[in-house]
């Protein structure tokens, strides 16, 4: 299981990336259970990416996948060219996806480039996608002893490994057989082709050659138009079937639209020529000759094949694969490759094996990296969710930010505030200040060029030593952060939250008079910004299982004074005007302090203190046991990362029930030498 430090720092990226990705247009959810991208249906770019809610049970396994799964999504946003994407749809099932495996290559190298600290992220996902998927799919294929689907599982791999990448590498070091000829058919240039890449482009022209190489010759045009014509365009990444958008220019004569009919293309070819017609009624296959009338045309295949020559099917097949006579004489194989070896494979077991792989590449989208890394994250992460204790659906509604004054601001609630703190705050400092003396480690360092004389150093004069001074050192300051989290829930309301906002002024008020980093902030709740119910009923569907969570509401965290600010007007007003701002509503204490200790963790000094102001027991809409029960665990977690808790009971001794150390306040008076007293114990 991961440490409490592991998953804040994903949480906190996640929070980075976002940032980052929102000039992109791009949106970072966390919520539910599945990993997924929704994408534009006529674009295909991606428009939001959405990880899952990361349990306090998630494995370090899960943590590194999902951080690698968003670095890669991330290099698909920086990287890749999605007018060449559309490009590689138009073209066909086929091209579409081994484009999709080239360009993945290309964006995880040049994310490495970019930004070094992916590189340890990409792998971890890596070997995630190798185990989950390659690996289980790869015993199967193998167990069926279908060559083809090998290769449709293995072909990622082999690709990422022939782009360099380290831990497919390291896999393939012993499979490589297991793509037979796959590598000959390809040819030497093609693969090293795989780790140069430099654009979409080159990537989508590098998928064209391949799906060239590994179809069969003589219905390498027809295959191709097949692909447009009868299957689906490649979907967009996405939950949606995307529709095809319209054709590029240059290529609407050669890619016909898709639903286009078979007569449409006839028709073309019989304005072309009316031969291929003909040929088509006598072939013994009889299926797209027409469209191959067209391509001869077009290519100046057809005038050197005779319709005997499609009758001697064997031969045609055996001479040249299908190209033309020029390409017969630079092979020059001609006739007898249907008799002899080619590189020591029979020219009829070479075919079968086009035939298989051919086929294969309709079952590459299976192997897809970023489908099947996805649907390995949402499975883990679905039977962490079923195992966690507690479990939000999301915290995309959680709002942190500023406490911003309105117009029920009174200038005489900022007044009242001072009366009531002015003269313990003026006594609490001195009697802070005066125990940092007494606590003080001073003393004398000799061996010093200047200063006050040592006597005992004298001696070193003789040999012309002149480190015969000592100077005191004296340090005063107290390297520690505190932070101050307030409870701002309905049930605080009137005398509560009054004696919680005085009692967070002056313990504020003394730690900035005498330089200690601090921050008062408060914790309630704010009504979903959308029906999440129809979302996790979505889910359970799409995911067969119905998960249960812990809580819907957003929660809402004012920030009266931050620690990168001093006490100055504007915090005073902010934190004055918390009793009298109607924006009390409900607490979910666990998820509450989680934040406030991320930021305080966050901190550079070495000692960090959190005081959490606080009148009874997490209550909010979602299962209460499951919120009590986490904030015991949360508080347990944050003080094992370092951070000292202690929870302050404001006029209730609820408090015992969540924190190892505690006190209560019943009244303003006993803050003096109640909780100063154990502010003094924390700091010195």
């Amino acid at each position: 299981m991961a440490e409490v430090k592991d998953i804040i720092a994903i949480r906190e990226a996640m929070k980075n990336i976002t940032q980052i990705l929102a000039e992109k247009d791009l949106k970072v959810t966390q919520q539910g259970s599945r990993a997924y991208v929704m994408a534009n249906e006529v674009t295909c770019e991606p428009y939001r990416v959405n990880l899952p809610y990361i349990p306090d049970n998630a494995s370090d396994e899960l943590l590194a996948a999902i951080q690698g799964f968003l670095d890669h999504e991330v290099a698909h946003v920086l990287f890749t060219d999605w007018k060449v994407v559309r490009k590689a749809r138009s073209k066909g099932g086929r091209v579409a996806e081994i484009h999709n495996v080239v360009e993945d290559t290309f964006i995880e190298r040049m994310m490495c480039q970019r930004f070094r600290g992916s590189a340890m992220n990409l792998d971890r996902v890596g070997s995630f996608y190798i185990q989950k998927f390659v690996q289980p799919k790869l015993s199967e294929a193998l167990e069926s002893g279908d060559r083809g689907k090998v290769f449709s599982v293995i072909i990622v791999s082999a690709m990422r490994a022939w782009a360099g990448h380290s831990v497919f590498q390291d896999f393939m070091r012993d499979k490589w057989h297991l793509l037979d000829k796959v590598p000959e058919l390809l040819g030497e240039e093609v693969i090293e082709r795989v780790a140069k890449i430099k654009s979409s482009q080159e990537a989508l022209e590098l998928a064209e050659e391949i799906v060239k190489r590994l179809s069969p010759p003589k219905s390498e045009k027809s295959t191709e138009k097949e692909g447009k014509s009868e299957e689906a365009p490649k979907k967009c990444k996405g939950e949606k079937s995307a529709p095809k958008p319209p054709e590029p220019k240059e290529d609407e004569e050669e890619k016909p639209e898709e639903g286009e009919s078979e007569e449409g293309e006839s028709e073309e070819g019989e304005d072309e020529e009316e031969k291929p017609e003909e040929g088509e009624s006598e072939s013994e296959e009889g299926e797209g000759e027409s469209e191959e009338g067209e391509s001869e045309d077009e290519e100046g295949e057809g005038e050197g094949e005779s319709e005997e020559g499609e009758d001697e099917e064997g031969e045609g097949e055996g001479e040249g694969e299908g190209e033309s006579e020029e390409g017969e004489d630079e092979e020059g194989e001609g006739g007898e490759g249907s008799e002899s070896e080619d590189d020591g494979v029979r020219e009829s077991e070479r075919k079968r094996l086009i035939e298989q792989i051919s086929e294969a590449l309709d079952a590459v989208a299976g192997s897809d990296f970023d489908e099947a890394t996805s649907k390995a994250i949402s499975e883990d992460m679905i039977r962490a969710h079923t195992d966690s204790d507690y479990l939000p659906f999301t915290r995309d509604n959680d709002i942190i930010e500023p406490f911003e004054l309105d117009g029920g601001w009174q200038d005489d609630y900022l007044k009242q505030m001072d009366d009531a703190t002015s003269a313990m705050v003026g006594t609490l400092q001195k009697n802070m200040e005066r125990l940092i003396v007494a606590k003080t480690q001073a003393g004398w360092q000799p061996g010093m060029r200047s200063g006050s004389v040592n006597a005992a150093s004298l001696y070193r004069l003789r040999t012309g030593d002149t480190r015969v001074f000592r100077k005191r050192q004296e340090s005063q300051k107290i390297e520690t952060a505190v932070s101050l989290v307030v409870d701002c829930s309905g049930s605080m309301s009137d005398g509560p939250i009054n004696l919680a906002a005085i009692s967070a002024y002056a313990m504020c008020s003394v730690l900035d008079r005498i330089g200690v980093p601090n921050e008062v902030i408060g914790f309630t709740t704010k009504p979903p910004l959308r029906d999440l119910g129809k979302e996790i009923e979505k889910e359970s569907e799409e995911v067969g299982k119905r998960i249960e969570y812990s809580r819907f509401e957003g929660i809402y965290m004012p920030i009266f004074k931050s620690f990168n600010e001093r006490l100055s007007l504007e915090q005073r007003r902010r934190i004055a005007y918390m009793p009298h701002k109607p924006f009390l509503r409900n607490n979910i204490d666990g998820e509450s302090v989680e934040y406030a200790a991320m930021r305080l963790l966050s901190r550079r000094e070495p000692g960090k203190v959190m005081f959490v102001l606080s009148d009874g027991y997490p209550a909010a809409y979602g299962d209460t046991s499951a919120m009590r029960r986490h904030l015991k665990k949360t508080v347990k977690k944050i003080e094992a990362a370092g951070v000292k808790m202690m929870g302050i009971g404001i006029m209730s001794n609820s408090v015992k029930d969540f924190y190892g150390h505690y006190a209560v306040l019943n009244d303003i008076n006993e803050l003096p030498t109640r909780i100063m007293q154990e502010l003094r114990s924390v700091l010195l």
